[in-house]
């Protein structure tokens, strides 16, 4: 609270304390921010190689610096690989661009160091270093391989893939489940397709803890045209609770896929099939309808008549995507008697979107006994798109609660 150079003087002796102290210092510089900064360039020449590590792992949180030079020198001659570790992930952290060559050179170092400079090079988007970042899928550490395979992927380097795929064969099951997962994740399907356990790999994907890994799965499935395993895929998305924010996000993710396999007949048999639950069929209903698939319609509109409630609902939605103007109208008039209020709002929404003077007389009907107001609303705007002037000759005939609504929200 302080907040002055003093306070950072006083305080940077406390480094050398026991690992209380040390920890409550640390944080003090580091809460000090720009204040510490020249305090901890003297520190980057002590003896001690800890407080050289603190120091620059204080500079890093800080994310401010003005002797950049200093800290390149640190990783080029520093005699401790911790040290030179802390300086590259320091280098990262103040975006010092200027040291990308240094970062290169120590992709040769101790095993961190080049840990660390292969996340400092994909971070600066290093497309000088990628000859050598692919050289590094054949290191001794597997740390070191399945990094420079990471840095490619976040780089997009179709170039450093094809590279890297020289050594494929030679290397273990956890590296060439990384580089399908780089090209999955960079839509570099043509590289994909050519490596012959790519499949075999995208269905490991698919049992995976990590739903990232199973979207790429996913991805990588449908995007090579492997249809044969959307059951699996469909059965996956239909376990996803859409109430809970990270499960709506990935059946978001999944659904957008999916789209890619066109009107595939399986959309159509899950409908069918009384053995999917009915997640799995809501969004097979949604697919059809979103891909305009019309040799769905028969089934959406049994499914019209099903009890239960998502399934009539998205049914709904789909045909009113699917059908064509005159075929939408006999099914959204009928619907307008539905019991479940959604679909008597998506069916009065779709016939004022045609707006053809046929549906006048049954919304009008609707509009008299309906009790939801958000109905009401859509009522009344869909007739005025209809017929505007049969409705305002006729609103003295509307229920008193239906007049006052149209004078508050249309007067």
């Amino acid at each position: 609270s302080l907040g002055q150079e003093v306070t950072a003087y006083m305080v940077a002796p406390l480094l050398r304390e026991e690992a209380y102290l040390r920890n409550m210092a640390i944080v003090i510089l580091q809460e000090l921010g720009e204040v510490s900064i020249p305090i901890l360039k003297n520190l980057l020449k002590d003896k001690d190689d800890d407080i050289r590590k603190f120091a620059l792992d204080i500079i890093a949180k800080i994310g401010k610096c003005d002797y950049v030079e200093e800290i390149i020198k640190i990783l080029e001659n520093d005699e401790n690989a911790n040290v030179r570790a802390s300086a590259v992930m320091t280098l990262e952290a103040l975006n010092a661009k200027q040291a990308e060559k240094k970062l290169i050179k120590a992709l040769d170092d101790d095993e961190w160091v080049a840990y660390a400079a292969l996340r400092a090079l994909a971070h600066f988007k290093s497309y000088e270093a990628i000859e050598k970042i692919s050289e590094m899928v054949r290191s001794n550490h597997i740390s070191l391989r399945t990094a420079s395979i990471e840095a490619l992927s976040y780089l997009g380097s179709k170039e450093g893939f094809q590279k890297i795929l020289r050594y494929y064969y030679e290397l273990g099951e956890i590296e060439k489940k990384e580089i399908i997962k780089g090209l999955i994740k960079n839509s570099f399907y043509d590289i994909a397709k050519d490596i012959k356990d790519t499949k075999e790999i995208l269905i490991t994907l698919l049992s995976e803890d990590n739903w990232d890994d199973r979207i790429l799965g996913i991805k990588g499935l449908i995007n090579l045209r492997y249809f044969e395993y959307l059951p699996k895929i469909i059965d996956l998305a239909g376990a996803l609770d859409p109430t809970e924010p990270y499960d709506e996000e990935y059946l978001e993710e999944i659904k957008n896929v999916l789209k890619n396999s066109d009107c595939n007949d399986f959309f159509i048999q899950v409908i069918k099939d009384e053995t999917y639950k009915y997640r799995a069929k809501v969004i097979a209903i949604e697919l059809v309808g979103e891909l305009k698939c019309e040799k769905s319609i028969p089934y959406l509109v049994e499914l019209l008549e099903r009890d239960l409630r998502d399934i009539r609902r998205a049914s709904i939605n789909a045909l009113s995507n699917v059908l064509n103007d005159e075929e939408i109208q006999k099914v959204m008039i009928k619907a307008l008697s539905d019991p479940d209020s959604h679909i008597r709002k998506t069916a009065v929404k779709s016939l004022g979107k045609i707006g053809k003077k046929e549906a006048f007389e049954p919304i009008w009907n609707l509009l008299n006994h309906e009790i939801y107001e958000d109905i009401i609303h859509e009522c009344i705007n869909s007739l005025l798109i209809i017929n505007a002037e049969k409705f305002n000759q006729n609103i003295n005939k509307l229920p008193q609660k239906v007049r006052d609504y149209f004078n508050y929200y249309f007067g």
